[in-house]
């Protein structure tokens, strides 16, 4: 009884909390989505609460980013979700529900609305030891669902992703009011549906140099992309602009330490102030040619991770979207870094170049420190 007074006011305050003007699909709530320390970008309805009667939803697949894992039979619409011994079956054409122990759990459906199956938030977080919040911000207020691993508060997440939040607003509305132009990177060689692909092929994309003028543009366009990097931040870099880790991380790309000496003490530095700024550790590291081989001996020493590139692409890089992907492999099973300062060039032509790697089908993956090295 008591858990269901608390999902009961849970929901209503939800309901306050969630006043917006802008409404999409019947029921649905415009707002972003989050979980844990990082917002589900860019905005799309798939990731968006939805009203069933006087109860907020959401889709099944968002719970997987916080462990609960899931089967899901579109056919019998089954849908069966769990973490650890504790799970729930949705039956959800005769809308029942049965928990772990196989006893039935009156009033607690879940529903499909445009081919997505929802279920019942209050329900599920308060089944699997999860909470959320909704807290108004501007462009829009957001909804987070997490649990006892989060590092920041809900005013610390908007306040770190508050510049990608009104870009992907932007972005969401542009999008619906005109249709986005085609974008050709290579105008004498059209891209056609023809053209080979290259699915198990991998590329990760690694950053530096964040004061080089194009950190902004280049974090839109990861967004847009729906694509994780990594980014190496500097010990200047730390002090100067601390709020950049925060935001990295908070959009869900990986973060490395940028060596320009390569020795233990700047390894050091660095390492306390991104722990200051993010509370983040990192084993990864990266350093100019002039420091590879003192970086080198620190790794060793310190058990970090060194990475190295496949290609650079430097501050004062003229780089186009056509010389970029000309270097990219047509060999399955490759593995590459394209590494760029994050100059306003960088960022001009990094749209270009996420394009042209999604319709070519390439894997594109962040750094994290068990990835194999190139």
């Amino acid at each position: 009884m008591r858990k269901k007074f608390v999902a009961v006011i849970l929901i209503i305050l939800t309901a306050a909390a969630l006043l917006v003007p802008q409404t999409r699909a019947a029921g649905t709530l415009f707002c972003f989505t989050a979980v844990e320390d990082t917002l589900l970008l860019p905005l799309r309805e798939s990731v968006m609460p939805i009203y069933f009667g006087s109860e907020l939803y959401l889709p099944y697949t968002v719970f997987s980013h916080l462990g609960v894992y899931n089967a899901y039979s579109v056919t019998d619409e089954h849908l069966y979700v769990y973490k650890g011994k504790k799970r729930l079956d949705f039956y959800i054409k005769s809308e029942t529900t049965y928990d772990e122990s196989g006893d039935k759990l009156p009033g607690v459906t879940a529903r499909i609305s445009g081919g997505i199956a929802y279920v019942p938030i209050a329900f599920m977080c308060s089944h699997f030891d999860l909470e959320y919040t909704v807290t108004p911000s501007e462009p829009a207020s957001v909804l987070r669902i997490k649990s006892s691993s989060a590092t920041y508060s809900d005013k610390e997440l908007i306040s770190n992703n508050r510049r990608q939040m009104q870009f992907a607003y932007d972005a969401y509305f542009a999008a619906e009011a005109t249709p986005p132009p085609s974008f050709n990177p290579i105008p004498s060689a059209p891209i056609a549906s023809a053209e080979p692909t290259f699915p198990s092929t991998t590329i990760h994309l690694s950053f530096y140099g964040t004061g080089a003028g194009g950190l902004d543009r280049i974090l839109a366009a990861l967004m847009d992309a729906n694509v994780t990097a990594c980014f190496f931040l500097s010990p200047q870099e730390l002090r100067d602009e601390p709020s950049n880790a925060r935001r990295i991380h908070g959009s869900g790309h990986s973060v490395g330490i940028w060596l320009n000496t390569g020795t233990e003490e700047e390894y050091d530095e660095a390492s306390r102030l991104l722990f200051d700024a993010a509370k983040l550790k990192t084993v990864l590291i990266a350093a100019p040619d002039t420091a590879t081989a003192a970086a080198e001996s620190t790794a060793a020493e310190r058990g970090l991770v060194l990475r190295t590139a496949s290609r650079i692409y430097g501050a004062d890089s003229n780089a186009s979207v056509l010389s970029v992907v000309a270097r990219l492999p047509v060999t399955d099973g490759a593995r590459r870094d394209f590494r760029f300062a994050c100059s306003a060039n960088a960022g001009n032509i990094l749209p270009g170049i996420l394009q042209y790697l999604a319709e070519r089908q390439y894997l594109v993956a962040r750094i994290v420190e068990t990835t194999p090295k190139v």
